[in-house]
């Protein structure tokens, strides 16, 4: 049988309520019986002396029979359930009824008379609190008084405080599942709205929120929940900003090719001079969806089981170098210049193909926001068992709003595309994914109007 949650918890704290109660109780009764005891001992003990000053009043030796002036007394204990016995010379008890006589038999066994002796005893099956005290006549000692009372009759009268006790530890049992019962009920109210809001999202609802309630942990799991909720509802804005975006990219360089292709087709680009050109805004529009097509494939590699490293041992130098001589055409046709700068023999255990992807990603970002006459410098240097390479160039700049999210997919294209030069909005977010990947990260900084530069973490041998 499956219970609710808030069952689960009604129940844990009701029996939590449950074991302290009747620890509570079990320690409060182990009290009361300890007090009760104490309380016969110590009413037993005063008797007790009373009768062993009163038993030689008017003899000088003990008699067989209880003195007439004792009896009354002894009628009121024998009334009150306890017991007396007088105990004579040689140990010989010489007054007492039954019970009495046992007990003092037993006492005597085990303590004998000759000092005060109290505690529990037991005689004939029953157990009994008992007070000796002995008689002094000088120093001499005639023998002595005992009175017992039966542990039962102490237990009798403790019975009523235990059923106060009793009755008041129900009552507190019953508050507590009261109060179990309206705490679990409201944590697990909370916890079903969580998880109906969670329920919402999934099915689509994005603008789906939850009240946050208070200061506790659940208040702040709502809080997290609805940070969530509406980070998905961002990323999703964004997501359909950017497949609007790689929509339009695609639609472009297709339409291009269509136009230029029909133009050949039919006539309309007769001349060779013309047929060449369009066949070169063929092969350039072509170039351009070979790389868009190739940044979605690989982004969606990224993370998959089909996405593969093949980790060896790098000169990062060299790459350096091939990074910056494959770019070198592009450089000039934009007349910006390119160099590198990095140390000798910077060696790491890493990816070749990867680590010239990421650089090439930064190399053409920078080149297309550079102006003519800019500079793209690439550099290498170790640093406390890290190779860090920058790659920074003359540009425009990003703006401080916009350096968190440079590495978001298609953030910097709608961010500004009509503004400057974009290219398909994969770049950066490929570096950011593969920079970890190799065990490295990324970071950037930038200075509006000044330059950017971008800065890659890898692990040096």
């Amino acid at each position: 049988m499956r219970f609710s949650l808030r069952g689960r918890l009604a129940a844990a704290l009701a029996a939590v309520a449950a074991v302290s109660v009747g620890i509570t109780a079990a320690v409060a009764y182990g009290l009361l019986d300890r007090f009760a005891r104490e309380q016969a001992l110590q009413q037993l003990r005063r008797d007790a002396s009373v009768l062993s000053r009163q038993s030689l009043s008017g003899d000088d030796a003990p008699r067989p029979r209880v003195p007439v002036h004792l009896r009354t007394a002894l009628q009121l204990l024998q009334a009150s359930g306890d017991h007396f016995a007088r105990i004579g010379p040689g140990q010989r008890i010489v007054a007492g009824d039954a019970v009495a006589e046992a007990v003092a038999a037993a006492v005597v066994r085990e303590r004998g008379t000759a000092s005060r002796a109290e505690g529990m005893i037991e005689a004939g099956g029953t157990r009994y609190a008992y007070v000796l005290v002995p008689i002094f006549e000088g120093s001499r000692s005639p023998g002595a008084v005992l009175l017992a009372r039966p542990a039962s009759l102490a237990a009798d009268l403790l019975r009523p405080v235990a059923a106060r006790v009793a009755l008041g530890g129900m009552v507190a049992l019953a508050i507590a599942l009261a109060i179990s019962w309206v705490i679990a009920r409201r944590l697990s109210g909370r916890v079903h709205r969580l998880a109906e809001a969670a329920g919402s999202i999934a099915a689509g609802d994005l603008a789906h929120r939850v009240s946050v309630e208070g200061g506790d942990e659940i208040a702040e799991l709502a809080h997290r929940f609805n940070l969530m909720a509406s980070s998905l509802s961002e990323a999703r804005r964004r997501e359909r900003e950017f497949l609007a975006s790689v929509s339009h990219e695609l639609r472009t360089p297709v339409t291009a090719i269509r136009g230029y292709a029909g133009a050949i087709a039919d006539g309309t680009a007769s001349s060779a001079q013309e047929q060449a050109d369009a066949l070169g805004v063929i092969d350039l529009e072509a170039e351009r969806l070979e790389r868009l097509v190739q940044d979605v494939v690989d982004l969606g590699r990224l993370g998959s089981d089909q996405f593969r490293l093949e980790l060896g041992e790098v000169d990062v130098s060299a790459t350096i170098d091939e990074t910056v001589l494959a770019h070198a055409a592009q450089a000039a046709d934009a007349g910006v210049h390119l160099d590198a700068h990095a140390a000798p023999s910077l060696r790491g255990v890493t990816d070749t193909a990867r680590v010239r992807q990421i650089l090439s990603n930064l190399v053409e970002n920078a080149l297309r926001v550079t102006p003519p006459g800019g500079r793209v410098r690439i550099t290498g240097r170790a640093e406390d068992g890290w190779i860090v390479i920058d790659v920074a160039d003359t540009g425009p700049g990003i703006a401080a709003a916009d350096l968190p999210h440079v590495f978001e997919r298609g953030y910097l294209w709608n961010a500004y595309t009509g503004r400057r030069s974009v290219g398909t909005g994969l770049g950066l977010a490929i570096v950011r994914e593969l920079a970890p990947a190799l065990g490295g990260r990324v970071d950037v900084a930038s200075e509006p109007g000044r330059g950017t530069t971008f800065r890659l973490w890898l692990p040096a041998v």
